[in-house]
């Protein structure tokens, strides 16, 4: 120590303003100014000042897991054979550009030549307008014609009458009314007393009086409280009718026809009753008397003539069914034709000839391909295949019997009157 001192320039004892000797026994700790002021100010207490505090945002799983970095491990085969190695690499990713497929590259290219050609289409419009208005004004400059700015709108047509100039017209304007007053007069009719009486109420009166006394026929419709009806309108020429569809008494079909006679609503009594001159049942009958003296074979081959036939006389029967023909209404259909006798597939075509209530029927012929055959075929729909095949239409034709009969079931149809009962 004393080395020290001396090394100092300080005298055995002294020791500096600044420091501080420690001395025990023999031993001195001599303690620099500077030391001892720090412990001083150490040693001296301080004023408390409060900081603010500063929040730190913490970061979250998923980001701190982004953050890190994979790495991949994988093997791999040396060029030389025999020798493996282990190769650690971090793993490189690279974002590949998508590259669109055939139909997207298709689809992209028609819709860029989609765009081209519309565009084309809009300007090679535009100039034709350009053109057609360029002329019109020019033509109008020159030519001293004037453009209207507004053209005047098409008068508007009117609607027109389907059934303008048809006969049908009178009655298609009553359709409000007309049934009732239809019902009105096929009342008046059955309860009427006497058929002078009932007389007013039909169409051709004189005819009906001479008529109805060997005619085997009611009129005997059901018009009670829930009955079915239905109604319809037609013509046949120049005379148009309505049609009352409902029941009878016997709740069988029934059907009335009413024309329009003098303005007045009537009753067309034959359409009605189906009369004929000779019904098909009279005919039947008679044929089949006619035919009980002969053989199924004669029959069959057809060499009997009718007047061999008889063993009564003709006059059950007009004798015009022999010689001309006679005026009957019946039901028509085409099905299940039937040759036999004198009738033959080649040269006649056949038809089915019903009563008016379906519970007799017999065959009627025309010859193939005439133009009766042609007019019956087209009633029915015959041929067509658009619409399927009509039956029981409801005709007015005239037959007679043939010279030569194979069945008592067979007649010649001669003529078409009318394609309803309804004569004009």
């Amino acid at each position: 120590m004393s080395n020290c001192d001396e090394d100092q320039g300080l005298a055995p004892g002294e020791t500096d303003d600044e420091s501080k000797v420690i001395q025990k026994g023999g031993a001195r700790l001599i303690v620099s100014g500077e030391e001892s002021q720090a412990d001083a100010q150490v040693a001296q207490p301080r004023e408390i000042r409060p900081e603010p505090r500063v929040a730190v945002a913490v970061p979250s799983t998923a980001q701190l897991q982004e953050t890190e970095q994979e790495e991949v491990l994988r093997l791999e085969r040396s060029v030389d054979p025999g020798k493996e190695r282990i190769k650690v690499d971090k793993a490189k990713f690279e974002k590949l550009a998508a590259r669109p497929d055939q139909a997207e590259q298709q689809e992209e290219e028609w819709g860029q030549s989609f765009s081209i050609g519309w565009k084309s289409l809009v300007l090679g419009g535009l100039t034709v307008v350009l053109v057609v208005v360029g002329g019109v004004t020019l033509r109008g400059a020159f030519g001293g014609a004037t453009v209207k700015a507004e053209e005047v709108p098409p008068p508007v047509e009117e609607k027109k009458d389907p059934y303008a100039g048809s006969p049908e017209k009178w009655f298609r304007d009553r359709s409000g009314v007309i049934g009732k007053q239809a019902l009105k007069v096929l009342t008046s009719f059955t309860e009427a007393s006497d058929l002078e009486a009932r007389s007013q109420w039909v169409r051709n009166p004189d005819q009906y009086l001479a008529l109805a006394p060997h005619w085997d026929s009611r009129v005997d419709p059901h018009l009670g409280a829930g009955s079915k009806q239905a109604w319809d309108i037609g013509h046949t020429d120049q005379t148009a009718y309505l049609i009352f569809k409902g029941r009878n008494q016997e709740f069988f079909p029934f059907r009335a026809y009413f024309t329009r006679e003098e303005g007045e609503l009537k009753l067309d009594w034959q359409a009605t009753t189906g009369w004929s001159e000779v019904s098909l049942l009279s005919i039947r009958e008679v044929m089949e008397k006619r035919a009980g003296a002969n053989s199924n074979e004669e029959r069959e081959l057809g060499v009997v003539s009718a007047s061999e036939l008889s063993p009564r006389p003709k006059s059950e029967l007009p004798t015009a069914i022999y010689d001309d023909s006679v005026l009957l209404r019946c039901l028509i259909r085409k099905q299940h034709d039937y040759y036999a006798g004198v009738y033959n597939d080649r040269e006649h075509s056949a038809y089915m000839l019903f009563s008016a209530d379906k519970m007799h029927h017999m065959w009627g012929y025309a010859p193939k391909g005439s133009e009766l055959d042609r007019r019956l075929k087209a009633i029915l729909d015959h041929g067509s295949f658009v619409v399927s095949l009509k039956k029981d239409k409801r005709v007015t034709v005239k037959v007679r019997i043939n010279e030569k009969v194979a069945l008592p079931n067979q007649l010649d149809l001669v003529e078409l009157v009318n394609p309803e009962w309804v004569t004009p």
